[in-house]
């Protein structure tokens, strides 16, 4: 009975090994640095842009950012959470991971 516990630790720890760690090291984090930067663009494309960047899958209500245009950003070496910081700031809205 020992035998068929240990065996099935193994298998459970290979499977912890192959399928969940790396979905651990792929994950997305909102320290991780983007090359991001606007010129002149509405808050969609910002948030489009900083998505494709980051890995980050963005939802957001049309309605809700279609109203914010003509955003420049200078293109720099930031945190997605500074870049979230600064898309957002003065639109009243907010994000959420």
């Amino acid at each position: 009975m020992k035998h068929v516990s240990r065996e099935r630790n193994k298998v459970l720890v290979l499977w912890l090994l192959f399928c969940v760690m790396p979905l651990a090291l792929c994950a997305q984090s909102l320290n991780d640095k983007v090359n991001f930067g606007l010129n002149n663009q509405s808050l969609d494309e910002g948030l489009q842009l900083v998505g494709r960047l980051s890995g980050f899958r963005m939802s957001y209500a049309m309605l809700s950012v279609e109203r914010f245009q003509h955003i420049t950003i200078e293109k720099k070496l930031r945190t997605v959470k500074t870049v979230m910081q600064l898309l957002l700031e003065n639109t009243g809205l907010q994000y959420e991971v």
